[in-house]
């Protein structure tokens, strides 16, 4: 063994990651180091190399010896003595050998909220896209799609998952789509099969979300903003997950139990965009008005700059804008302004007195009152109960 256990002088916990290669995987590690700053932990990160570089992380736990790992995902092996030192995140049970500690997303929560947003458009068919290859969360969000929706559990309205082989996936995918019965709300299990879909559903000429709408899981915010249209998409805090599973190992090295093993993370948000909000050719002003306001809601704006936008009379924007959207020019901006409220609060590195900055607001007190009128807590209650 050509380990670093003798040479080692300082008192400093060492801990040694794993990181996965999905796009949260980095906003974790984010949260992880976050947590080893406030806690002087030294560091260390296993990742894949391109170019032919190698780094097994059998070798990284020899050379290293750390105190604890944390790994992201499932399926990586820790020798004996760190059976018990060792914190998984988004593990797949399946995967597991006996008892194990971890954090685990919600994919329940999140599937629930993206489902919501579909059911709201009151479409008469709603179908499941699968991932790429059969996973455990992928069979989480289908048993929870039949849960809501059993009257479409058929393979005319569920793209089971695929066989790891991306390109078969994809044409399977394409075929389905166009036998489904439209209008239709499409649950796709993650932003990678949304975008995907909404790719297919521009190459074939169907209007999303009039014909094809799409709620999608994770918010990878590349693939919902890169994508065309935008895509809808529940999500929840990484970074948490991350914070949340070192302060979990922490206390396994000191010896402290942990009860219980497996934790969840706090409630999911929907994050709407394009692919969920119905337009049609007459209300493209509009439409494009939804988007100034998604983009320029916490900078300040509120309703004089987007009836300015819409070149409209004030009369006339509130009305026009009601009649597609279902509520008034306002209510748009405070939607934008919560999410992004929620959002922020469940970062603890945000301080509580600060957050009002990147909300819209000039005054904090205000931005208080309206937090509160909304929830009926104040800030430092809800970031409690959601984190």
């Amino acid at each position: 063994m050509c380990g670093m256990g003798k040479m080692r002088k300082s008192s400093r916990k060492v801990v040694l990651v794993h990181l996965g290669r999905w796009s949260a995987a980095r906003q974790r590690f984010a949260g992880i180091c976050r947590y080893a700053r406030q806690h002087n932990w030294t560091l260390h990160l296993v990742e894949d190399f391109a170019h032919n570089i190698s780094y097994p992380w059998s070798e990284a736990i020899d050379y290293w010896q750390p105190d604890g790992v944390v790994i992201d995902g499932d399926d990586v092996p820790v020798p004996p003595r760190l059976r018990n030192l060792a914190v998984y995140c988004d593990a797949d049970p399946r995967k597991m050998h006996g008892p194990y500690y971890g954090i685990v997303y919600d994919s329940i929560g999140a599937t629930e909220k993206a489902i919501k947003e579909l059911k709201s458009l009151d479409y008469e068919h709603y179908a499941f896209a699968g991932y790429y290859v059969r996973v455990g969360w992928s069979e989480v969000r289908l048993r929870q799609f039949r849960k809501e929706f059993g009257d479409f559990d058929s393979p005319e309205f569920v793209l089971s998952d695929g066989n790891g082989q991306v390109i078969d996936h994809l044409r399977r995918m394409r075929v389905w789509l166009e036998k489904l019965p439209k209008p239709c709300g499409i649950f796709a299990v993650n932003d990678r099969i949304g975008r995907d879909l909404a790719i297919f559903c521009r190459q074939l000429g169907y209007a999303v979300p009039s014909e094809i709408a799409i709620a999608s899981i994770d918010n990878d915010e590349t693939l919902c903003e890169g994508s065309e249209p935008m895509l809808t998409s529940a999500t929840q805090n990484f970074d948490e997950s991350g914070y949340r599973a070192a302060e979990m190992l922490d206390s396994l090295m000191q010896g402290v139990k942990v009860t219980p093993p497996i934790k969840c993370l706090s409630e999911a948000i929907i994050l709407r965009r394009q692919s969920t909000r119905l337009f049609n050719a007459g209300t493209a002003r509009i439409k494009s008005a939804v988007d100034f306001i998604r983009q320029h809601a916490c900078e300040g704006i509120g309703s004089t700059e987007v009836v300015q936008y819409l070149n409209y009379t004030r009369r006339k924007a509130e009305r026009a804008f009601r009649a597609v959207t279902g509520h008034s020019i306002k209510a748009e901006i405070l939607d934008v302004r919560y999410a992004r409220a929620c959002e922020l609060l469940k970062d603890p590195r945000r301080s509580l007195e600060s957050i009002y900055l990147d909300c819209g607001y000039r005054d904090n007190t205000a931005f208080r009152r309206f937090f509160f009128a909304r929830t009926g807590l104040p800030l430092g209650e809800w970031r409690k109960r959601h984190t």
